[in-house]
This record gives C-alpha cells, sequence and structure tokens, in this order.
C-alpha cells in the first residue's frame, strides 16, 4: 500500500508546486504589463460609449504612480482619431487634479501644476473624442508618456488601448 501511495503523492505534488509558482507570478505580469514594477504603469483603459455609430465618446484610462513623482503625461494620438482639449484629470477618491492641457502635432501634453505623489491612481477622461468612420470597430492605441520630477525628458509608461466594438 505504501508504495502505491508514494507515486499518486508525487504525481499530485509537482502539478500543484507548479501552479503554485504560476500563480505567484501571475500578479506581477498580468496582460503583458510588469504589474509590481517601481514604475508608473496603466492599470485600465476604455471609451463610454464604445459603440462604433457614436462619433463623440470619452476615452479613458487609469494610470498608477510609482517609483517617482510625476509631473508631466504626454499621449500620442492615434491616426483618424481628435482628441479636444477637454481632458480631465482625477485622483482615486474623485478629486479634479489641477492640471494645464494642451493639444500639438498630434500629442496631448498635461502639466500638473503640483507633482503627483506616489501610490496615487490618476483617472485621466479625454472627453469629446471624435472618430473617423474607418477608425471605428477597432482597437484604438494611445501611447503614453510621462515626466518624473527631477527628469527632462519623456519616458514610455505603457499604450492605453482603446476598444470600440
Amino acid at each position: 500500500m505504501k508504495k502505491l501511495i508514494s507515486p499518486v503523492t508525487f504525481t499530485l505534488a509537482i502539478p500543484a508546486g507548479i501552479a503554485s509558482l504560476y500563480l505567484s507570478l501571475v500578479p506581477a505580469f498580468a496582460g503583458g504589463i510588469l504589474r509590481d514594477a517601481n514604475a508608473p504603469h496603466i492599470v485600465h483603459s476604455n471609451a463610454h460609449p464604445n459603440g462604433t455609430r457614436v462619433p463623440i465618446t470619452t476615452h479613458h484610462f487609469e494610470l498608477h504612480v510609482q517609483g517617482k513623482e510625476l509631473s508631466q503625461l504626454s499621449i500620442d494620438i492615434p491616426e483618424g482619431v481628435e482628441v479636444s482639449d477637454r481632458i480631465v484629470v482625477t485622483d482615486q477618491t474623485g478629486k479634479k487634479i489641477d492640471s494645464n492641457v494642451s493639444i500639438k502635432d498630434e500629442r496631448a501634453t498635461i502639466v500638473f501644476s503640483q507633482p503627483i505623489p506616489l501610490e496615487t491612481t490618476l483617472s485621466i477622461s479625454m472627453k469629446g473624442v471624435k472618430t473617423s468612420f474607418l477608425s471605428r470597430g477597432r482597437t484604438l492605441l494611445y501611447p503614453v508618456y510621462g515626466t518624473s520630477v527631477g527628469m527632462t525628458e519623456d519616458v514610455r509608461i505603457g499604450m492605453a488601448q482603446i476598444q470600440t466594438y
């Protein structure tokens, strides 16, 4: 009987160990983005409404500030998309963040009046986004860059993916 239990125990222990290792890695690396990095990262993105027949929508993404305080964000606007300067930034409590927004050469730049503290989750809502007929019904990619306190150049944070149906 002991000989039968040993192979069964061994056979069950290997998958359990692999599953445990996998589950310990999933929170750190999910969806192709390193989640526990000590740098700002995008945690969520979507459109409201996201139907293809709606020509003017709100495109939205959330960004978790880590590593260093954030002083500025830049968002590259995809081809076929027109973004107005009606970009609203709030924190995780819904409090509006004081900032200046400018749009030039297919890039929206948000300069914060005060640096954004660590562990803040920013909600960026681009209101009144117009999409051309050809860009509807696909995934729109917005490369997002940030400038941390003490830096002079933008660093790529990630890609806000807005899916429309």
